[in-house]
């Protein structure tokens, strides 16, 4: 159970700093686009 524990943690945390990734990346991308209504 302590390395299932372990690798669940590890695959969560990746995950998660995979979706702030893409977030950060689309939020940039909308402030640079100065075609954007939505500012």
């Amino acid at each position: 159970m302590g390395m299932s524990d372990s690798a669940y943690r590890v695959e969560t945390t990746t995950r998660l700093a995979q979706w702030r990734i893409d977030n950060l990346a689309s939020c940039t991308y909308r402030k640079s686009d100065p075609f954007n209504i939505g500012n």
